[in-house]
């Protein structure tokens, strides 16, 4: 009503959710993505671990357990597919190239908004059976780093994870350096065999 001179003292605000908020850093380095206390020198026995990003969420996998890093291209999606599945994808391994079932870390954590544009890694996970078979593919959003996580900052994963993600196995205390500062971070520290397994479970 703005028409006829007279003024209501009445006003509106509508808010509209424009999506979710992730806090990301655009370049992360052990330096940036550091346990607390790893620069003093001591020596102290480390797990090294391939840190990536999915969604808000920073997780990890031994990075043993990781035989490579691709893009997504040649990706096939196939009807059909349940749970975290999306496909197949062939990928390079001894012997000749592959195919392996390719598996979506968003499904997986149950993340149902999109991904950004330019996210999608493919982390060709070996198998348990023979460390130079690829197992599967599993699609994160970013690669961040390669990093040594002290073993003392490595906690079993609360009880209350195993009824939604059983696959969390371990938290690392961790902090990241940014423009504004340190802050603390967790990284969550996954088994590659329960992720593996969850090809054919419910999606989340």
């Amino acid at each position: 009503k703005n028409s006829d001179g007279y003024d209501n003292g009445v006003r509106a605000v509508i808010g509209l959710r424009l999506g979710a908020s992730e806090r990301r850093q655009q370049q992360l380095s052990e330096r940036d993505l550091a346990s607390p206390g790893a620069r003093s020198g001591a020596v102290r026995e480390t797990l090294e671990a391939a840190v990536f990003q999915v969604g808000a969420g920073r997780y990890a996998l031994p990075s043993a357990h990781v035989m490579e890093a691709i893009a997504p291209k040649g990706l096939v999606h196939t009807p059909g597919t349940q749970g975290a599945a999306v496909g197949i994808i062939e990928v390079p391994a001894p012997g000749g190239p592959r195919l392996v079932p390719a598996l979506c870390a968003r499904r997986l954590f149950g993340l149902n908004y999109p991904a950004r544009a330019g996210d999608g890694v493919l982390l060709v996970v070996r198998s348990a059976l023979d460390d130079q078979r690829p197992a599967f593919a599993l699609r994160v959003d970013d690669v961040l780093t390669v990093l040594d996580l002290p073993r003392e900052r490595l906690h079993p994963a609360p009880v209350g994870f195993r009824q939604f993600a059983p696959w969390v196995v371990e938290i690392a205390e961790c902090e990241a350096v940014g423009p504004d500062g340190a802050e603390p971070v967790l990284v969550q520290l996954l088994d590659s065999r329960l992720v593996g397994g969850a090809a054919a479970e419910p999606a989340v």
